[in-house]
């Protein structure tokens, strides 16, 4: 595979948040796809810090002003858990979680999580 360039990257990634909303559990193939994207939004996330380019993962970044197709919570969360970010984009990361978990059981706890690891 080419190298692929930031924009590219972006793109790719918010075609991926697409196919994950529109996941149906009771449809197996869309729960297929559902995971295969997934997979492919952590691949390019694991790109992006291979890269080490803090240019590059502050442009990612601004995915997290993107709310379609929740691309804004699957960043935030992504990004907390693999990139290296600035003060601001980790509080801006945490304000869309922390906004999710009031109503995500799931989100909830993983915020839990997430804030024990940063207390170790």
């Amino acid at each position: 595979m080419k190298n692929m360039t930031i924009e590219e990257l972006i793109n790719e990634y918010k075609q991926m948040t697409y196919v994950c909303s529109l996941i149906d559990y009771a449809d197996m193939e869309t729960v297929e796809q559902n995971n295969q994207a997934v997979n492919r939004m952590y691949e390019i996330i694991e790109l992006i810090r291979n890269r080490k380019e803090k240019d590059e993962i502050l442009e990612f970044s601004k995915l997290l002003d993107i709310e379609e197709n929740r691309t804004d919570i699957w960043v935030a969360v992504q990004i907390l858990e693999m990139l290296e970010v600035d003060n601001d984009t980790e509080e801006k990361a945490l304000r869309i979680i922390k906004k999710d978990a009031e109503t995500s059981t799931g989100m909830k706890y993983w915020l839990e999580d997430y804030s024990r690891k940063k207390d170790l």
